[in-house]
């Protein structure tokens, strides 16, 4: 629960435009490459989430 009220506490911070450009330069697509565990089964690439254009905010 603990981490799951910091990952809520997270949603209501606000970045600078220097804050987003350094996190987007340590993780851009090109450098972020592969599975995280080899050994866990990737759930993510075998779901039926729908697609985020569908979602409707409550």
């Amino acid at each position: 629960m603990e981490n799951f009220n910091q990952n809520i506490k997270a949603l209501s911070m606000n970045l600078t435009l220097e804050e987003m450009a350094e996190l987007e330069s340590i993780a851009s697509v090109d450098v972020v490459k592969g599975d995280r565990d080899m050994y866990s089964y990737a759930t993510y690439k075998n779901s039926e989430t729908p697609p985020l254009s569908s979602w409707k905010a409550s």
